[in-house]
């Protein structure tokens, strides 16, 4: 059975006696403190006129019940939300994670993988704020703004209209005006840093081609313009948020100082009592207090329900290659890969008729402009993009009728920037077979050549750091490799193996990689042309097809 999709209630459908229970305690915060508020108002006024004091002992408990109930509810309903988020968002996670899974690196909607990754990872972050910083105040909020009317109204009923206007006003129209009038400075600032993400990227990804490049400047002065319209951006927010949140106050003092009049002149024609005249200002500034919480929480709910909508829409989503039912032939010896007139491509045609055997010992480079289909063909041979037309054969079987795991057990692939978790080599390495020997991590670190470091022996020698921050860029490519080697299968797809390296080190890399992967298959997608020379052929795209230059 499905887990429910992520919305604004899903802690009241998956943690329901949890999340009933923290907001009936935050709803008893919130009406403690308009008791301790009304009530030391009273007792304030009342003890002014001198009467006997055994008259005021039941109000004194209340005030100190209602001071001392508000610190244990208020404990109790932020220990109570986190906890149900908490297990909320662990059910939400394991889905998402799930989905990504079954999507990723096929990706969704011809994004790619990273963008629907990091995408996902911000969302279930909004998630949380959805049902810590947005769910209890709106919850919280109607309620004490329903009871608050409701003792205002039997004071003096021209008060309940008054609080209540002032509370709409606080609480719903004024947020909603800001999210209306914040609409396009956001969208100009979020656009502007999404121009610095990839101008970033730029810089970074292609950092000694633009090094000797005219296009650097350009590409600098394209930076300093997007973090010029961030600014600009944020300043008119800054500025629309300002205003706003005095407007707010104003509405706020504007209500109590009503109500004080309206107190004023119900005990001047005696239809309230001389001693409850500050009840009603000061039963404002509690309720105040509490729904001024939801002004934010009103803010944050487009984006944070945006957020729960995509996740949603995430975790309904089919995998771009669906799995078949059960597992089809046995390919555990499977050595070889055929594309029989293959055609590939998402939204446009990348690759068209295309034929072409791996065989055990090949060595093939794929070349070619960025987005003319070198990634897209090796996640075809890995079966995370289904074909449009044509058959993937691993050995003599088509791959469309073979779990993902079954053709990953043969088929073994080497993103541009392999990811290192903060722990050791030997640890990073093991994760390409957890059941290796210690003495088989030994053989492929050596023949990466990344044995000096492990000789050292100390823990900070061996360390990786967080993302492989503790390796150099060649370093890191060589624990790919070696995880490559470890796992022993026959077929392998790199993607831009040497990105980012200096010519010496690329060269490294390449014939670490052609010595020590003996009679396996390597198929590497390229554009640097030493790393298409060090193989036996070269495949270059020509209009959605592939040429084979003469050796």
């Amino acid at each position: 059975m499905p887990e429910p999709a992520p919305t604004l209630l899903a802690p009241l459908v998956i943690e329901r006696r949890r999340t009933v229970l923290a907001l009936a305690a935050g709803i008893l915060t919130g009406l403690s403190t308009v008791g301790l508020l009304t009530t030391s108002a009273w007792l304030i006024v009342r003890s002014a006129e001198r009467p006997p004091v055994f008259s005021l002992t039941v109000v004194m408990g209340l005030v100190q019940l209602f001071a001392l109930s508000r610190a244990v509810f208020r404990y109790l309903e932020r220990l109570g939300i986190h906890d149900a988020a908490l297990r909320t968002l662990s059910v939400t996670r394991r889905e998402v994670f799930v989905a990504l899974a079954r999507i990723v690196p096929g990706g969704l909607g011809g994004r790619h993988d990273a963008d629907v990754t990091n995408g996902a990872l911000e969302d279930v972050d909004l998630l949380e704020d959805l049902y810590v910083g947005v769910l209890p105040p709106l919850v919280v909020g109607a309620v004490i703004s329903l009871a608050a009317t409701a003792i205002a109204g039997v004071l003096a009923p021209v008060a309940a209209a008054v609080l209540a206007v002032g509370m709409l006003l606080t609480a719903l129209v004024l947020p909603w005006t800001m999210v209306t009038v914040a609409r396009h400075p956001t969208q100009r600032r979020d656009a502007a840093r999404e121009d610095r993400r990839v101008i970033t990227s730029e810089l970074v990804g292609s950092a000694l081609e633009l090094s000797t490049s005219p296009q650097l400047e350009d590409r600098m002065g394209a930076l300093e313009a997007a973090q010029r319209s961030i600014r600009q951006a944020e300043r008119s927010l800054a500025w629309r948020r300002g205003i706003i949140g005095s407007t707010s106050l104003l509405v706020s003092v504007a209500t109590v100082a009503m109500l004080s009049v309206v107190a004023s002149d119900a005990v001047a024609a005696g239809a309230l009592a001389a001693s409850a005249v500050a009840v009603l200002p000061l039963l404002a500034m509690g309720a105040l207090e509490i729904t001024s919480a939801m002004s934010p929480a009103m803010a944050k709910l487009p984006a944070d329900t945006a957020a729960a909508r995509r996740l949603g829409e995430l975790t309904a989503a089919e995998a771009s290659w669906p799995e078949p039912p059960g597992p089809g032939d046995d390919v555990a010896l499977a050595t070889s890969v055929g594309l029989d007139e293959v055609t590939i491509g998402h939204g446009t045609l990348l690759i068209a008729g295309l034929s072409l055997d791996i065989e055990p010992g090949s060595r093939i480079a794929i070349v070619g402009p960025s987005g003319s289909g070198k990634s897209t063909l090796l996640d075809a041979i890995a079966r995370f993009v289904a074909p449009r037309a044509g058959i993937v054969r691993l050995g003599g079987s088509d791959i469309a009728d073979l779990l993902g795991s079954q053709v990953r057990q043969r088929v073994v692939s080497l993103e541009q920037e392999p990811h290192l978790f903060a722990s050791d080599l030997e640890a990073n390495v093991r994760l390409a077979r957890p059941g290796a020997t210690g003495d088989e991590i030994a053989r492929v670190l050596h023949a990466v050549g990344l044995t000096r470091r492990m000789d050292r022996g100390a823990a900070e020698a061996t360390a990786t750091g967080e993302g492989g921050s503790a390796l150099s860029g060649g370093e890191r490519h060589r624990v790919g490799i070696a995880r490559i080697l470890l796992s022993e299968a026959p077929i392998v797809l790199l993607d831009e193996p040497t990105e980012g390296l200096d010519e010496q080190a690329a060269a490294a890399v390449m014939a670490v990689l052609c010595e020590a992967a003996g009679d396996r298959a390597i198929v590497i997608a390229t554009h640097r042309p030493s790393d298409a020379r060090a193989m036996d052929r070269v495949l270059v795209f020509d209009d959605g097809r592939l040429v084979e230059l003469a050796s």
